[in-house]
């Protein structure tokens, strides 16, 4: 199992809705501990788009050339899975509901001589 990219405890949620519910949202959770975002309760509009953004701090240990990625689901209320991030620089911009088209976002790391 590859290592974590990212330093437990160092994820923070820096723009989310308003009024949504972020309590899920854990610095320390996920399967390698690096964190998980739970955003719930979001009232959007039709065609609108909905901003979150968060950081991280990277591991200091990633080798040149490693690829960091992160992907999102969107989830309805009853848990049932209604569309999945896709990066639009991989293959342009799809409809979400588009299947096979999910692309996560994905970082190169170009990591400094020591």
């Amino acid at each position: 199992m590859p290592l974590p990219a990212f330093v437990p405890g160092t994820l923070t949620l820096v723009t989310y809705p308003a009024g949504a519910d972020i309590s899920g949202t854990s610095s320390t959770g996920g399967t390698k501990g690096t964190g998980v975002i739970d955003i719930r309760n979001m009232n959007v509009a039709t065609n609108s788009e909905v901003v979150i953004q968060f950081d991280v701090t990277l591991a200091s240990i990633l080798a040149n050339g490693t690829v960091v990625s992160n992907q999102s689901t969107l989830r309805l209320t009853n848990g049932t899975v209604f569309a999945t991030s896709d990066n639009p620089n991989v293959n342009g911009t799809a409809s979400p509901d588009v299947a096979g088209d999910e692309d996560p976002t994905r970082v190169t790391i170009a990591s400094a001589v020591m």
